[in-house]
Formats: C-alpha cells, structure tokens, sequence
C-alpha cells in the first residue's frame, strides 16, 4: 500500500514541476519595436516586428491571399479565400527544441475567430511555400515557413493571434493590417 501512495506522489511532484518548468521558461519580448497594447497581458505587433514565446522567436513577414492551394494534379479550394502567413521561427534557446506548430487564429472585424486549416497547410509546398510544424530547430537556426487560413471573402480587420500552445496563457497579437 506504501509502494501506491508513493507511486501517485512521484507522478504529482513530476507534474507540478513540469508545470512550473513551463511558466518559468515562458518568455516574451520584442527585439525591434514597442508594440501598442490595449491590454497588459497582450501585445500587439505589426507584420515584419519580432517576438519571442517560450524561447521561439517570430517574425511575420507577409500575407498572401490565394484562390486555390496547390497545381493540376494536387489541390485544395477554398470556401471562401485562403490567407498564407508566412514567417521566420527561430530557436532562442541553447539546445535544440521540437516545434510543434503553435495554436494559431485570426479574428476578424466581426470579432469572428478563424483556426489554420491544416489540411491547405499541408497542400502549401505544392504551391511554392514550405509549411512550418512538427519541425525540429536547432538554436540560432532560423525557418522560414507557412501556415493557411481558410476564411470568408468579407473577412477584414485581421489580427493574427499566435498562443504558446494549449496550456499556455502567453499570447500576442498581429495587426495584418488586411
């Protein structure tokens, strides 16, 4: 019975310390500009400003709006219009990191809230951009790759907003400035 409860204390005390592992590690700041933010928690950058979350540092670096993804023979459309945001990741840490692909959304004017549409990520190579997850980055590496939104064509006002992740509370924001 002894053997039990110590069994269930380990696993606790491996959790709680991977838990307070993550929040300390969490780091976030701008190695370019101040970014405006309306709300203390939440910065808000512009496309071409640099970021870092959790030891990842981001750079969006363009929009592109496209009707369809991919060639003749591999494709995918849209419902509406797909947006390509294309940026630059890079590990800040000193060891190599897995990088799983961040939870991504756009919000649109309408305050309407828009996820990555994988399936047109994984399409994006056919049209010459390299999708960006389940990467490994060596430090000091920097990746350039894509992620796609499928979103309505009357989508305007789009903010990016980029989370460390399920559980993480560290988020900024992207004004796309579309």
């Amino acid at each position: 019975m002894k053997e039990y409860y110590l069994i269930i204390f380990l696993i606790s005390l491996i959790f709680i310390s991977a838990c307070g592992e993550e929040s300390s590690t969490n780091d976030q700041s701008n190695t370019n500009t101040q970014p405006s933010s309306s709300n203390t928690n939440i910065k808000i950058y512009k496309i071409g400003d640099k970021f870092t979350l959790n030891k990842i540092t981001y750079t969006v670096n363009k929009v592109d709006k496209l009707d369809f993804i991919g060639n003749e023979f591999l494709n995918k459309q849209p419902d509406g219009i797909f947006y390509i945001i294309s940026l630059t990741v890079e590990n800040t840490d000193n060891k190599a990191r897995e990088y799983f692909s961040p939870e991504f959304k756009i919000v649109d004017s309408k305050n309407r809230e828009f996820t990555d549409d994988r399936e047109a990520t994984l399409y994006l190579k056919t049209s010459g951009y390299e999708p960006i997850f389940f990467e490994q980055l060596q430090p000091s590496l920097p990746k350039q790759g894509a992620v796609a939104f499928d979103l309505p064509t009357d989508a305007n006002g789009l903010k990016l907003k980029i989370k460390d992740g399920m559980f993480s509370s560290e988020e900024v924001i992207i004004d796309l400035d579309l």
